[in-house]
């Protein structure tokens, strides 16, 4: 049975608003999502900006007592992601390594 041009025009139509319908709702549904982060990481940038400021303000007044301990700490936190992430490129390197060489492990550690 063949349908007519005005029949198929009928349903491309619907087609046509279903999805302008579904990109309506699309548009909504993201202006609505940008408010609600908008309103989440600002009201925790406050937070953040403000215990900030707490504690720059209780190492201001000790005038350098606490900088040689929070340099140290920084400086230890630096050393660990270090190693974490050598450790981690490693691990990749050799995951390739294994893959390319199809399990000759003896080769792959004197690369």
């Amino acid at each position: 049975m063949k349908r007519s041009a005005f029949q198929l025009g009928d349903k491309y139509n619907k087609l046509r608003e279903v999805f302008i319908d579904l990109f309506f709702d699309i548009e909504l549904f993201s202006k609505d999502l940008r408010i609600y982060l908008g309103n989440v990481f600002g009201n925790w940038g406050k937070k953040v900006f403000f215990g900030k400021e707490v504690f720059v303000s209780v190492l201001y007044r000790k005038r350098g007592k606490y900088t040689r301990p929070l340099i140290h700490l920084g400086m230890s936190v630096l050393a660990g992601l270090s190693i974490i992430i050598a450790a981690d490129t490693k691990v990749n390197e050799i995951i390739k390594l294994k893959k390319n060489t199809k399990g000759n492990l003896i080769s792959m550690r004197f690369h």
